[in-house]
Parts: C-alpha cells; sequence; structure tokens
C-alpha cells in the first residue's frame, strides 16, 4: 500500500537527502498542499511571493495519480478535527450571563493573522 507525503518529503525523495523524514518506503502516489493565499481550480497565487502552485503540474512532474492544492487555513481545519480535547486549548470560553458556567458549546475556529 503507498502513503501521501508532504511537498518537502516529495521534493527530497527526487532530488535531495531528506534529514527530517525518512524516505518513503513505499511509492507515493499523491500528495496535499496546504499553501498561503487563494486556490481556485487546484492552483494556487502564494500570497506576499510570486509563486502559483498548479496541481495538475505536479502530478505531471512526479507522476502521481493525484496532487490537490487546499488553503492554508483549511489544512488548519482538517489538522484540528484530528486532535483530541487533551491537546486543544481554548483562549476564550465564553460564559453564561451570570459568569459563572461556561456555555455548552463554544464556538470553535482557526485563527491567523488576516482572519
Amino acid at each position: 500500500m503507498s502513503r501521501a507525503v508532504c511537498l518537502t518529503c516529495a521534493v527530497s525523495l527526487c532530488r535531495y537527502s531528506c534529514v527530517q523524514y525518512k524516505p518513503a518506503t513505499e511509492d507515493v502516489y499523491c500528495m496535499c498542499l496546504a499553501v498561503a493565499g487563494p486556490v481556485e481550480a487546484n492552483t494556487a497565487k502564494i500570497t506576499n511571493v510570486q509563486w502559483r502552485i498548479d496541481g495538475p503540474a505536479l502530478e505531471k512532474h512526479f507522476r502521481l495519480e493525484n496532487v490537490t492544492i487546499i488553503n492554508d487555513f483549511e489544512g488548519i481545519g482538517y489538522g484540528l478535527l484530528a486532535l483530541d480535547s487533551k491537546q486543544l486549548e481554548a483562549v476564550y470560553t465564553p460564559m453564561d450571563k451570570d459568569g459563572k458556567k461556561p456555555l455548552p458549546v463554544p464556538p470553535t475556529a482557526p485563527k491567523g493573522s488576516h482572519t
């Protein structure tokens, strides 16, 4: 069975030795990139640099079955879903009108510099 890896590792596997991760022992067949910038039609224009990341072009270059480009905040949202309650820390807990009991379902959202 194959596994997906991040772009850093995919590039490392193709061109460089990767000091941060062990090389994949199985074939890489897909990747998902969470990028800082708007994503439209699986292509992103990166914020603050003149880079364009194109999913289909990466598929062709790395000979992958699928490359999916998502916004970095979307990626944070998926990451939040993988955490359990012990790994979360509330930065604000809304309280009842008396200020004595937390409300049962506080709002949850990733926060970033341009949110």
